[in-house]
């Protein structure tokens, strides 16, 4: 039964993409500024619940030896995905290529290959037992999921494809949350004595995608500085949250 609950949480999360795509059904472009300032927003949301909500119940759990050793094995993780998966990074024109219409699916392959470590947060926190932990971090990823919702579907948008076939995409981007949530649980029940070094896992994970890829594709347009506020303000909404959560 808890399962089920918590598998339809990170469910619920997850559907959050496909409400933020929702204003794609009207609109074709969004401004650069909003993009960019979007994805400071959803890197400070997941800094806040990597630093808040994760490291600290590593550390207590597990240690110090075992947080960082989730920390280095949940980053090199998604480094070797980098490195083996087909994907686009940058929402920025690549040099020396054409824009062509395989370049979208290549963007949606980078956001379902970066939903990946925040569904296996959710499910290491909705298993792991720490008082509202699960609650926070699903909370925190739903919201943060919005934004990365629409920026996914929008290079598809801007390609010509249909406002609904375009929300319909990000939904389904989302929907690589909840299969990694339930990986997360099933392995925290079989081995709780390592619980440390998943939470720190799954944090190292989303120290990889922030650092990686949404400062980076935050950058270069002339916003950085719109992109900074937006960081602080999804740190600090995340501060909010499990302050009054907690």
């Amino acid at each position: 039964m808890i399962l089920r609950h918590s598998f339809l949480a990170a469910l619920a999360a997850g559907a959050a993409a496909g409400l933020g795509a929702l204003p794609l059904l009207w609109l074709r472009r969004v401004p650069l500024w909003v993009q960019d300032g979007l994805l400071g927003f959803a890197g400070g949301m997941m800094i806040g619940a990597a630093t808040l909500s994760l490291i600290p119940p590593a550390v207590a759990k597990g240690g110090l030896g075992q947080v960082l050793f989730g920390l280095g094995a949940g980053a090199g993780l998604l480094a070797l995905l980098d490195v083996l998966l087909p994907h686009r990074h940058s929402r920025a024109p690549q040099k020396n290529a054409a824009p062509g219409p395989q370049q979208p699916l290549l963007v949606l392959a980078a956001i379902i290959l970066h939903n990946l470590p925040e569904g296996l947060t959710m499910g290491v926190g909705l298993a792991s037992g720490e008082d509202q932990v699960g609650l926070i971090l699903t909370l925190a990823i739903g919201i943060q999921n919005a934004p990365e919702g629409l920026l996914a579907a929008l290079p598809l948008r801007e390609q010509g494809a249909s406002g609904p076939r375009a929300v319909g995409l990000a939904l389904a981007t989302g929907m690589a949350e909840p299969v990694a949530a339930l990986a997360g649980m099933l392995l925290v029940e079989a081995l709780r004595g390592i619980l440390g070094f998943f939470l720190a896992f799954a944090a190292g994970a989303m120290f990889y995608v922030v650092s990686d890829t949404l400062i980076p594709d935050s950058h270069g347009h002339g916003f950085e500085r719109l992109s900074t506020l937006g960081f602080l303000a999804g740190f600090a909404l995340m501060l909010v949250i499990r302050q009054v959560l907690a």
